[in-house]
């Protein structure tokens, strides 16, 4: 474990102390929490952007790209179908709704408008009519989208690009070192975070809700340490357990500030210098993985809807079970420009079994602090996702027992 890996658990552990032991006074903290988030998020668009655009030329062919996307899209729909399928076992096992006496009081106020358009309002801002707005609104799908055209029309322009392709390397060289300088306070970040959220919150709300923040730890557990770390060791080559420490300061800050995106340019740098994960890869993979690729997510969503269908006494069919596989699927990819994006895709689920929506009220005590883990969870299986794709493209470099990350040795060619 690195320096920084430890000033931030210390980080998250004093502020559990001083949230439980000072309550009311954590209010003040919360600002700090606040703009280290702000930070973070700062740097995301134009990090996106410039690694994008390098990431898509560096691959030279452009039908590399194709098939790279195509690797990528494999992953995600294996890590997420095992996710989805690890969530409805474990749910349907221990059922933690039966025999609740959890009550809905009242119905969140974003539910009271319903569950968004798929097409109008998911898919079709990904192509954004204005690239800077999107850039300013932080619509991460719409600057992937904008970046890989970007990035094929500097591959075919050949020597007429090369200037912009200088500035946009510029760019990300610049984004990397300030991300260096936003890490040097995260310690401070993610304790004022830590202690504005159990101060607010209290370890009570877990109380009544214990059997399904057990399921959902459970799911989301079983998933990272058991199926990602299979695929790591078995197709990625890896030892897990060097691996997990060499990503440790991106699975802190993700569950710091419950945010894969926001966690992305710590991803970047870890993978790039701790891993040993090629710039090539890492540029192309983590962006969009970032803000698809949500294993965590997946677990929670199909947990979550049969809870509620149990708690609510409604007997989910094999069809109805097999339709939370699918939309929870679906829910689990990121929804740029959506206001609380992830009572939306919960509510898409629930809509499309024909749950009542008002049963997310349930979950809405404990939804923040499980955010924390799943969000880990979805930035592990962003880590493990980059290191398959390193080594199904060659890139990787033996670097033995030297590197924390270090490759599991190779036959000879």
């Amino acid at each position: 474990m690195d320096r920084l890996t430890r000033r931030i658990l210390i980080g998250i552990v004093a502020g559990i102390a001083v949230g439980l032991a000072l309550p009311e006074q954590t209010v003040y903290l919360k600002p700090i929490g606040d703009l280290f988030v702000r930070l973070l998020k700062m740097l995301i668009a134009p990090l996106i952007l410039s690694a994008i655009v390098t990431g898509v030329v560096s691959l030279g062919d452009l039908t590399r790209l194709g098939r790279m996307g195509g690797k990528a899209l494999a992953y995600y729909l294996t890590t997420g179908t095992f996710a989805v399928l690890n969530g409805l076992l474990l749910v349907n096992l221990i059922r933690p709704g039966e025999g609740t006496s959890i009550l809905v009081h009242e119905t969140p106020e974003i539910l009271q408008k319903g569950p968004p358009n798929l097409l109008n309002d998911v898919l079709l801002p990904i192509v954004p009519t204005n690239v800077f707005q999107a850039m300013a609104e932080g619509n991460v799908l719409a600057i992937i989208f904008f970046g890989v055209l970007m990035g094929a029309a500097l591959s075919v322009l050949g020597d007429r690009g090369k200037a912009l392709l200088g500035v946009l390397d510029g760019l990300g060289a610049v984004m990397m070192r300030i991300t260096e300088w936003v890490m040097a306070v995260a310690p401070i970040g993610v304790f004022a975070l830590m202690a504005s959220l159990i101060g607010a919150s209290g370890l009570k709300v877990l109380l009544p809700l214990f059997k399904y923040v057990v399921t959902v730890l459970l799911g989301v557990g079983l998933h990272g340490a058991v199926t990602l770390c299979l695929l790591l060791y078995l197709v990625g080559r890896r030892r897990p357990l060097p691996f997990i420490r060499s990503v440790s300061p991106a699975l802190t800050t993700a569950f710091a500030t419950s945010s894969s995106a926001a966690t992305l340019p710590v991803t970047y740098d870890t993978l790039v210098k701790k891993a040993g994960i090629s710039h090539r890869v890492a540029s192309f993979f983590l962006p969009v993985s970032s803000m698809i690729n949500s294993d965590g997510t997946a677990v929670y969503e199909a947990v979550a809807a049969v809870f509620i269908a149990q708690v609510y006494g409604i007997h989910l069919t094999a069809a109805q079970q097999v339709l939370v596989f699918l939309t929870a699927m679906a829910a689990s990819v990121g929804a740029p420009g959506i206001p609380s994006a992830g009572l939306v895709t919960m509510a898409m689920v629930l809509r499309a079994v024909g749950l009542p929506l008002e049963g997310i009220a349930l979950l809405l005590p404990v939804d923040r602090i499980l955010d924390q883990f799943r969000t880990a969870c979805n930035v592990f299986g962003d880590c493990v996702g980059a290191a398959i794709l390193e080594r199904s493209e060659g890139d990787g470099v033996d670097r033995g027992e030297q590197n924390e990350g270090r490759v599991l040795s190779r036959p000879a060619e």
